[in-house]
């Protein structure tokens, strides 16, 4: 099996944007040529060829959100390699967390650029939700149950 990490749009940075003990999730477009149509997930997205996961999350944060911050603001959470059977291609996601400090703030400047619509939820509504993008519902349940035990 050849390793292609680093060469292949499947790699991904996702962020985990969270007020006090509640998540800021999307609802992602009905449009059928993207992973989940219809799907509450992370924002985030592909990362670039020559980019770095960290690199690719603040771009995403800011294409997805209008949210601009620095690398100092998004702490390395956890990342998920898997392969898909099918392409024995390894596709790795690297999640990172964003804490919002002031909510006034992040409430004027946010702007959703995509998707349908974006919520909080806290960990009892997060866990009645029927579609949700799986690795994200992986990433936002260790979220809940260890991130914000420290």
């Amino acid at each position: 099996m050849r390793e292609n990490i680093g060469r292949s749009a499947k790699n991904a940075s996702a962020i985990i944007i969270y007020y006090k003990n509640r998540v800021f999730i999307n609802l992602r477009s009905k449009n059928k040529k993207i992973f989940y149509p219809n799907h509450w997930g992370c924002f985030g997205g592909a990362k670039n060829r020559k980019e770095s996961y960290l690199m690719a999350a603040l771009r995403e944060l800011y294409e997805e959100t209008q949210i601009k911050t620095n690398k100092n603001n998004l702490k390395f959470f956890f990342n998920l390699d898997f392969t898909v059977p099918s392409s024995y291609k390894k596709i790795r996601r690297n999640f990172y967390l964003f804490k919002i400090k002031n909510i006034k703030l992040f409430n004027k400047n946010f702007y959703l650029s995509e998707g349908v619509k974006a919520k909080f939820f806290t960990k009892t509504d997060f866990l009645k939700i029927k579609k949700f993008v799986p690795y994200d519902k992986l990433a936002i349940d260790l979220f809940f149950r260890y991130a914000l035990k420290k």
